[in-house]
């Protein structure tokens, strides 16, 4: 065995954890669930669980043969130096965001900033940084303050100038916004305290891939023109590469993090979060598993294999349901190509907890009609941390470079 990268991305209900070849392999692989995912200190559980589960992949194998950490999670999430978190899926203060401008109006971030900024006003002035949720985690580890631009045309759903001025105005210390870094800059190198507690050099340098759709987009390799991905998490969006900025009432258009691309998306409901609370239900033990967060493989097997057998039940329901509204954001991708003149492709590429069921990724295929293809790790969002890692300690020349040689497709189900 050769060259690893520990790669680490923070979701809404678990963090997961991978060590990564140069060649994209995962050898290695550790899930921990938070035990209150919804905590309004949820970064400190990130923390607890960083640890929890770099003991468990490192089991039988060398930590000399790591070359750099990498670090991906929700967003836009906003943490104090404390760990006092105001997460991507919590409901904006309407009170809050009035006090911005119509720059923070269109920014994802300050909505979070100026939320943060009413309601943990204690916290916030007891910390020197303001920090986006995967972020925060890097600078326990390297005490670098950094926010990690997936590209710079994001400043404007982050913050450029114009933001800025409208935060300094609604009385925002907009000093405590860190600097930015690129995708595939070091953000920083580990401090002794965390390298001795996780058994590494005290150089070790970390990387990071930024939000995890972006995270997402980089380990699946949709980096080019009439590409279609969809993260399939807690939360869901399904997204197509085109090469200019259309915008259409109803889908959310961002940059791509390749320069001179556009990501066009459909988001969905939080789809895995309502398959998980079904699970637990239908579970004999769902209320321990609920206390604990912690939601094995097999439960999430057993509740797809019983919904699938029983069209009477809830699951089926719920899967039915999933499956229409998958569709509708699909046909709405396909709608909007149609009308822009775009050729729209014949396959998928599905990343996230619920692209490791088979007969999940079977039913999408035979209700989409489309190929639905899963890559080295259905989790992409570690793979494309360790592109961004790679890539920066100088294995390969670019990030999309890195992709093309480190992402590849594992399956692929064909409709039937």
């Amino acid at each position: 065995m050769h060259d690893l990268i520990l790669s680490c991305d923070i979701g809404t209900t678990s963090l997961k954890m991978a060590l990564v070849t140069l060649g994209g392999e995962v050898v290695s692989h550790f899930t921990v669930y938070f035990d209150t995912p919804g905590h309004s200190f949820i970064a400190l559980q990130w923390e607890k669980a960083f640890y929890e589960a770099a003991v468990a992949v490192f089991k039988n194998i060398d930590k000399s043969l790591v070359r750099g950490i990498s670090i991906s999670g929700n967003g836009p999430t906003v943490c104090s130096e404390n760990g006092r978190t105001f997460p991507w899926n919590e409901t904006n203060l309407l009170e809050a965001v009035d006090l911005g401008g119509e720059n923070c109006r269109k920014s994802l971030f300050a909505p979070k900033i100026l939320s943060f900024f009413t309601k943990y006003k204690s916290d916030l002035d007891s910390s020197l940084w303001l920090l986006s949720g995967p972020e925060w985690l890097v600078y326990k580890l390297t005490g670098s303050a950094v926010t990690l631009l997936p590209e710079e045309r994001y400043k404007t759903a982050y913050w450029n100038d114009s933001v800025v001025s409208e935060l300094k105005e609604a009385g925002f210390p907009v000093e405590k916004l860190p600097p930015y870094v690129l995708p595939a800059q070091k953000m920083g190198v580990l401090i002794p305290d965390v390298a001795n507690r996780l058994g590494f050099s005290n150089e070790l340098p970390v990387f990071g891939a930024g939000p995890d759709f972006i995270a997402a987009m980089i380990g699946t390799n949709t980096l080019k023109p009439g590409v279609l991905y969809d993260c399939a998490g807690s939360s869901e969006g399904i997204n197509f590469c085109i090469e200019k900025p259309i915008f259409k009432n109803g889908l959310r258009t961002l940059p791509s993090v390749m320069t001179g691309l556009w990501n066009v998306a459909a988001l969905s409901v939080e789809s895995g979060r309502r398959f998980m609370e079904c699970a637990w239900k239908r579970n004999s033990s769902s209320q321990n598993i609920a206390d604990h967060g912690v939601l094995s493989g097999e439960v999430y097997q057993n509740f797809f294999d019983e919904s699938f057998s029983d069209k009477e039940s809830e699951g089926f329901y719920l899967i039915t349901q999933i499956l229409q509204q998958v569709k509708k954001g699909i046909d709405n991708l396909k709608f909007f190509a149609e009308e822009n003149n775009l050729d729209f492709p014949k396959r998928v590429v599905v990343c996230g907890g619920q692209a490791k069921n088979e007969k999940w990724m079977q039913a999408r295929a035979d209700y989409l009609k489309m190929e639905i293809a899963v890559c080295n790790h259905p989790d992409a969002e570690l793979i494309g941390d360790a592109v961004c890692a790679f890539t920066g300690i100088g294995k390969f020349s670019s990030v999309a470079e890195a992709a093309e040689k480190m992402v590849k497709v594992a399956k692929v189900y064909f409709p039937r």
